[in-house]
């Protein structure tokens, strides 16, 4: 497990000095934050129609190490080369009282040069299952703004009831018992596709009438940015190794 560990060090450290020689004098840094919460469905007055799924195919599972933490950035900040305090976080604690916050995400981004995308994957908590009630992707460019484009997909869970027949010997009599034993699986989905135009330091609300979101984009140092994404990488390959030695 040392040895593991030492590796994965030793591997993210030198990664990030390889590169850091790699970018030019465009090449541009940013913190990114973004944030989903749920509205409360009886203050929405507009309708809302979800699409039954009929098959499970091609709907994104999870594993627990994917999970997005309610909590100040991709759950891999804890060794900031300069700390930079999650702009949601005291918006989160004010409005977790009446809304439901679903992820929290952060990320270090380093844009080679002008009109380049840079694609993240956003998820909640997975459930048992491994399916997550709002999971999608982000793609930001950069150009004269910080363009994104969200494509998010909302998703109703159920419970499938199974039917078994027992005989009851001492009676002569057939019983019908409906167990729900079935874990809940995604039954019905919300898409829903946003697109945004932001100067940094500017924090932007995409209204929904269900699905709130917030986005920030905080500048970095280039430097900074190779180092903190070089740590990033490494507590998550500390992470996996941990997970796979359980």
């Amino acid at each position: 497990m040392k040895i593991q560990l030492l590796l994965a060090c030793g591997i993210s450290l030198i990664s990030a000095f390889l590169h850091a020689d790699e970018y030019d004098s465009d090449a541009r840094a940013y913190k990114a934050y973004i944030m989903t919460f749920e509205w409360p469905k009886e203050d929405t007055t507009e309708y809302i129609e979800y699409k039954n799924i009929l098959s499970l195919n091609g709907i994104p599972k999870f594993t627990k190490q994917d999970e997005s933490p309610t909590s100040s950035g991709n759950g891999s900040n804890g060794a900031d080369i300069e700390t930079i305090n999650n702009p949601f976080d005291t918006y989160r604690k004010k409005i977790q009282r009446g809304v439901k916050v679903l992820t929290n995400h952060s990320w270090t981004l380093i844009f080679d040069r002008k009109g380049d995308t840079l694609s993240r994957t956003i998820n909640s908590p997975p459930q048992e299952t491994g399916y997550s009630e709002l999971s999608g992707t982000i793609n930001i460019t950069l150009g004269r703004y910080l363009e994104t484009d969200i494509n998010l997909s909302h998703y109703q869970f159920a419970a499938t009831a199974i039917s078994t027949q027992s005989f009851n010997n001492s009676s002569k009599v057939d019983q019908i018992e409906t167990q729900n034993q079935a874990k809940p699986l995604p039954s019905a989905r919300l898409d829903i596709t946003q697109a945004n135009k932001t100067a940094s330091k500017k924090l932007n609300y995409l209204d929904h009438p269900l699905i709130g979101t917030l986005l920030y984009f905080e500048p970095m140092e280039l430097e900074d940015a190779i180092q903190q994404q070089a740590l990033e990488n490494l507590m998550s390959n500390i992470k996996k190794i941990g997970e796979t030695n359980r």
